[in-house]
Formats: C-alpha cells, sequence, structure tokens
C-alpha cells in the first residue's frame, strides 16, 4: 500500500502497473448525506490519477432501494466513476458486498 510519503513512490512506479485497491467496509453507513458520494468519486479520481484501482466494498452504498435492485448499484457507481464487477446483497447493516474497477 501507500504510505506517508510514498506517493512519489507510486508515481514513480505508475508506467511498472500499479493497481490501487480500495477497501470500504462499513463506512458509508455512518457518513452523513451526500459524503458517500464524494468518497466514492475522490477515489476513483485518485485511482486514475495513479494508475488502475478497484473497490472492494461490504458496507451500506447511499440511495438503493431496500430490494437492492442490482441497475441502482450500477447506476450509483457510474456515476462515481465505478464499474461494478461483482454484486452480493448480504442480510445486515452493512448488507451491500461487492468489487468495482474504474468506469
Amino acid at each position: 500500500g501507500v504510505r506517508e510519503g510514498g506517493r512519489g513512490e507510486v508515481k514513480n512506479c505508475k508506467s511498472g502497473g500499479v493497481h490501487t485497491v480500495f477497501v470500504c467496509e462499513a463506512l458509508m453507513i455512518y457518513l452523513v448525506a451526500g459524503a458517500p458520494q464524494e468518497l466514492l468519486r475522490q477515489s476513483a479520481q485518485l485511482g486514475k490519477s495513479e494508475g488502475t484501482a478497484s473497490l472492494c466494498f461490504a458496507d451500506r452504498l447511499p440511495d438503493i432501494s431496500v430490494d437492492d435492485k442490482l441497475q441502482d448499484v450500477r447506476a450509483l457507481l457510474a456515476q462515481c466513476g465505478w464499474e461494478l464487477k461483482e454484486w452480493q446483497p448480504k442480510p445486515g447493516l452493512a448488507r451491500h458486498m461487492g468489487v468495482a474497477t474504474l468506469a
């Protein structure tokens, strides 16, 4: 991963195939309205600026209907710069699990 002071190392390795993995587990549940979408957008922008990226999440995505419709999840992630690759809703508060890559 990237540690403090490591951004230069990542930029130097960009041509060598750096891939950043963002992990979001039970975080968006606690953010104020609008903040989860901004977090998703900023992580996609950072991923694009550094190379390629994936997003692995086990959380509750904002503005997703109670029945966890796949098209709603795809639309939300696409609006934030991500393309859904895997989706597995589950019971519980952090009920949305999946993997996305940069759109």
